[in-house]
């Protein structure tokens, strides 16, 4: 799903949802990518 490109940072943080775990590596991207809801249905 990811583009092809170097233009990203990550950082390591906690989930989003209670537990909180802090076992998550956030991939931040320059530009958005845009999805369709049948790509979202496909791989989620």
């Amino acid at each position: 799903m990811l583009p092809d490109t170097e233009h990203f940072m990550t950082y390591e943080g906690s989930t989003t949802h209670p537990g909180c775990w802090e076992t998550t590596v956030w991939i931040i991207l320059n530009k958005p990518i845009y999805i369709t809801k049948h790509e979202v249905r496909n791989r989620w």
